[in-house]
């Protein structure tokens, strides 16, 4: 039998296996933690050489003092687990803050939040884990009492950062030839907290000027090219309007060829007309040259809306379109005025594309993502709107459930085509996606789709793509939608990540593409794909090719930014920028020029044009929410006529809440600090509280007015 001692011994050494074995359980976590951190900080390293110096300073040079202090402090040569769970935590918090305070312009409140806390979890673990152990020490009388413990704590996290520098180097090396981290199997979170493309500033070497001021045209949605006339040029606008715009003795003139003004109906939320082209089909007689214009607009009446696709001749000699000829080729119900897509291209092989968003309202509320054979929503369709290789096409044999599609052809070789589902879809699985832009030598399809809560993407679009809305957005599952980050059961073609992805930092948030430079004036842009942000005003170019990472450049400095993009579009090979809002004298068309800098003429929305474009989705047009809100898990949009609500708010919570973005958990108010001006916000204030003036309310500590 054994004695007291046996026994006390027995129940200590229990003890010590046991933290023992909690020990090396925390290092296996740690580890994994770390290796995530080294390699996303290594694919940032490939993608960004600014990144890169990023993560080997803030990995290596700043914490080299802190390990020869470790050498000082340890006169022995020990590592301890805990010492290592330290050096991972320092490498990936370090590497991180400095990415993101050292090359974006603001940390967004989602890193904040989740950065914060995943550092406090941590610093936790290491303090507990370094007392705890310090305590048994003590008990075992292995440790001097006294001044032990703070000793024993400094010394762990310094030891820590003796071995992050070779950290840092180890797994860069290790992963440039063996990538054991597959890009789409990282942990999400960290994914989130790391994407920030925008670390080159290489390119602000441009600004943006007026195209002309004599040119007033409002709302300008987008600019297209004429066939065969070089000098002229048409530019849609969201109230149905199309104009030619022609520049004779050196000076632009501009007059309206298609009104269609009184079919548009509302013009909140995203509803107008979305975008047009011309087809490449020239046909010449008696010296007279006729075309087709194919447009896409979203009409709103009496709470019901629907999209349509259709077509005119067009004498593209005079640049008269024959409003008589009109061919509607797709009619079909909307189940909410957002989301409406309205890209359209013709590709190198002749047949017309046409970007078609999810319908919304918001996380994919319609249930319209990634379902084929109801509604053509949420992806590419293709079609033959010409019909002149009749064996190359069939006829159309499915109806949308809510519309109706006629007067032209499929091709067969559709990647969905005999599947039971409509044969129009080319590629699925986006959300938003204003603008598409036909890459040339039939490189496939850029098209900048619009996201929800995290991320805007830049996609490469091919045959039978699944560019996986909404189950992901970005590098992230996407759990807020009906699919919660899974992959639907029935699910269609091929995933594909977007070329590359940007967050909602700096005022960023609504991605608007696109076009290829391929002109004369600035050479250093040719093949580049060049877009911008309707949020934040800026606009970027793109590198990229198959196989290679991306490059993105900023082209315009902060203070030369111009909210309100609408579209990146190619004129005679050069580019032109158009807008919503109007800037000196109503231009909302500019040019991009490159040397000596120069103000562009500011684009300011009016604070009742802001609201309606951006807050009365969600609001209403006239401050109350019209649709019942059906997003699960989140906080319903706030009643603008409510009299309570009103009478005990005051102007300054209001303006911290939209300067801040919402306060209450799960709210979808993003913050407008950055992107709204002092005034700006003391003017939606003021137009908040109209909304109460008109309900009959008075409120508290209210003194706002409108500026007009």
């Amino acid at each position: 039998m054994d004695g007291p001692e046996t026994q006390a011994s027995s129940r200590v050494g229990g003890r010590a296996i046991g933290w023992n074995l909690a020990r090396w359980f925390l290092i296996a976590v740690v580890a994994a933690f770390g290796a995530v951190v080294a390699t996303l900080g290594w694919d940032f390293a490939r993608l960004h050489p600014r990144g890169s110096a990023a993560f080997v300073v803030s990995g290596g040079v700043v914490l080299l003092p802190f390990a020869l202090l470790a050498e000082w402090v340890l006169r022995s040569r020990q590592r301890t687990v805990l010492a290592v769970a330290s050096a991972h935590l320092q490498a990936g918090v370090a590497g991180l803050i400095v990415f993101k305070y050292g090359f974006s312009n603001s940390l967004n409140h989602q890193f904040s939040y989740n950065a914060g806390r995943v550092y406090a979890v941590f610093l936790l673990i290491i303090v507990i884990g370094v007392a705890a152990d310090s305590l048994l020490r003590l008990r075992r009388g292995s440790l001097p009492p006294g001044r032990g413990l703070l000793t024993r704590l400094r010394s762990e996290m310094l030891s820590a950062a003796s071995i992050v520098a070779g950290l840092a180097i180890a797994t860069a090396a290790i992963h440039q030839k063996f990538p054991f981290i597959p890009t789409r199997n990282r942990i999400d979170f960290l994914a989130h907290l790391s994407a920030d493309p925008f670390f080159s500033n290489a390119a602000l070497a441009y600004y943006l000027a007026p195209l002309a001021p004599e040119l007033v045209i409002p709302e300008a949605m987008q600019a297209i090219a004429v066939p065969e006339s070089p000098g002229r040029f048409c530019v849609v606008t969201r109230d149905g309007k199309i104009y030619a715009v022609e520049k004779q003795g050196g000076r632009y003139s501009q007059r309206v060829i298609l009104d269609l003004s009184s079919e548009i109906g509302e013009l909140s939320e995203e509803l107008g007309l979305a975008g047009a082209v011309f087809g490449p089909k020239v046909s010449d007689q008696g010296g007279v040259k006729s075309g087709q214009l194919f447009v896409w607009a979203a009409f709103g009446r009496d709470g019901k809306y629907s999209d349509q696709l259709s077509s005119f001749q067009v004498n593209l000699t005079e640049l008269i379109v024959d409003v008589s000829s009109r061919a509607i080729l797709i009619d079909q119900t909307d189940p909410h005025p957002v989301h409406n897509g309205g890209g359209l291209a013709f590709g190198s092989d002749g047949y017309l594309y046409l970007s078609v968003g999810d319908g919304g309202p918001v996380n994919d509320g319609s249930k319209n993502s990634q379902v084929l054979d109801r509604g053509l929503f949420s992806g590419i369709l293709r079609i033959d709107v010409y019909g002149d290789h009749p064996e190359a096409v069939k006829p159309i044999e499915r109806q949308p459930k809510d519309g109706t599609t006629r007067g032209y052809f499929i091709p067969k070789d559709n990647p969905f085509v005999g599947t039971g589902v409509l044969d129009e879809f080319w590629a699925v699985g986006l959300r938003n996606p204003f603008r598409i832009y036909s890459a040339p030598t039939g490189g496939g399809i850029w098209v900048a789709d619009v996201g929800q809560a995290w991320y805007e993407e830049v996609d490469l679009v091919e045959r039978g793509d699944n560019l996986e809305w909404s189950y992901r957005e970005g590098p992230l599952r996407y759990k807020l939608s009906h699919l919660r980050g899974q992959r639907p059961a029935k699910h269609h073609g091929s995933d594909k990540p977007p070329v590359m992805a940007y967050d909602h930092q700096g005022g960023r948030g609504c991605v608007i593409g696109g076009a290829v430079y391929q002109g004369s004036e600035h050479p250093e842009l040719d093949g580049r794909y060049v877009f911008g942000d309707f949020l934040s005003g800026e606009l970027f170019s793109l590198a990229y090719s198959p196989g290679q990472e991306p490059r993105v450049e900023r082209l315009i400095r902060d203070d030369d930014r111009v909210r309100g993009l609408t579209s990146v579009s190619r004129v005679g090979g050069e580019l032109l920028m158009t807008y919503l809002g109007g800037g000196k004298g109503g231009t909302t068309l500019l040019s991009l020029r490159k040397g000596p800098r120069q103000r562009a003429g500011q684009t300011k929305l009016g604070v009742e044009e802001t609201y309606q474009i951006y807050c009365a989705r969600c609001h209403g047009a006239h401050g109350a929410p019209t649709e019942k809100w059906t997003v699960p898990n989140t906080t319903p949009p706030r009643d603008f006529t409510d009299r309570a609500w009103q009478g005990s708010v005051t102007d300054e919570s209001i303006a911290h809440t939209i300067t801040k973005g919402g306060s209450t958990p799960n709210s979808q108010m993003p913050a407008w600090g950055a992107i709204l001006s002092t005034q700006e916000v003391s003017q939606m204030v003021a137009l908040v509280r109209t909304f109460g003036v008109r309900a009959g309310t008075a409120a508290v500590g209210s003194t706002s007015t409108i500026a007009r």
